[in-house]
């Protein structure tokens, strides 16, 4: 909620990274129907955050609060490399990852361990003193993790 007399916030900065130029249309796209902007820039996690192709990423980079990490994970493996240099240049952003292909949950019900991308991206997290929050789908698969920069208990 507003105070009163207070002006509202200036509306957050949307930022697309993305490998593939050709998803700059459907940016684009959902910029014009939400009524707001979203800035595109490519970007290649592959790569080390200081290479030539994240030069865009790593100058935004200390004005970034939330990383969304969209499947990008699981398709083109996870670069922890990458991933703490980002972590670091932002100050410890907010990272949200979603990504697929996790197994299924056990018979009785009970969510198996993470696999794949997760478990690389929890076992990144982990040593940096974050805090890990495990997202699953209503059948109780992982479907991605919340990692922020607090003690346990303060989430």
């Amino acid at each position: 909620p507003r105070t009163p007399g207070r002006p509202a916030p200036p509306p957050p900065r949307l930022v697309v990274g993305e490998w593939v130029d050709s998803w700059r249309g459907i940016v684009d796209r959902v910029a014009q129907l939400q009524g707001s902007p979203i800035e595109y820039l490519q970007c290649d996690v592959t790569q080390e955050l200081g290479a030539e192709a994240n030069a865009g990423l790593l100058d935004l980079a200390p004005e970034i609060d939330l990383v969304v990490l969209s499947f990008v994970l699981l398709e083109s493996g996870c670069n922890c490399k990458f991933l703490r240099a980002l972590w670091e240049v932002t100050g410890h952003a907010v990272f949200v990852a979603l990504d697929a292909g996790q197994p299924k949950v056990h018979a009785d019900g009970q969510p198996r361990p993470l696999a794949g991308s997760l478990r690389t991206l929890f076992d990144f997290a982990v040593p940096l003193g974050a805090t890990v929050h495990r997202v699953d789908d209503a059948k109780g698969r992982a479907v991605g993790l919340v990692i922020v920069d607090e003690p346990v208990g303060e989430a």
